[in-house]
């Protein structure tokens, strides 16, 4: 499934980075920001397959980056607790996930979430 972030297989990139980029920083005022440092924070974020991204833009929901955050931290929380496939609500929006791969597989909201069963799930939050 793709997504429509920074693909994790690139968590290794840094371990076999040239030895000319590894420590290169990009300067932009009086902050720097490495490589390494840029590519672990995409690692974090969570990441919206293709599918997911047709649900967002069929059923017109928009997530605000304050949302985005709440979305990423639950998902690090779960993560930390072993889940696997999770479902999450928030804002009367489901949001089901792969944890392990940080991508939001699926999106409905409240019209389309009603009387549906999710299957094949092992934790659950809302938010």
């Amino acid at each position: 499934m793709k997504t429509m972030s920074v693909p994790h297989t690139l968590g290794a990139l840094s371990a076999g980075m040239p030895q000319e980029l590894r420590g290169k920083t990009e300067e932009r005022g009086d902050v720097r920001t490495s490589f390494a440092d840029v590519l672990a924070a995409s690692e974090r974020r969570v990441n919206f397959s293709r599918h997911a991204v047709r649900r967002l833009e069929e059923r017109e929901i928009v997530l605000s980056p304050q949302e985005l955050e709440r979305l990423d931290g639950m998902v690090d929380r779960m993560a930390a607790k072993g889940a696997r496939q999770a479902l999450i609500l928030m804002n009367d929006t489901a949001f089901v996930l792969a944890v392990p791969k940080r991508t939001v597989i699926t999106v409905l909201d409240g019209e389309h979430a009603k009387d549906n069963i999710f299957t094949n799930i092992d934790s659950a939050a809302i938010l």
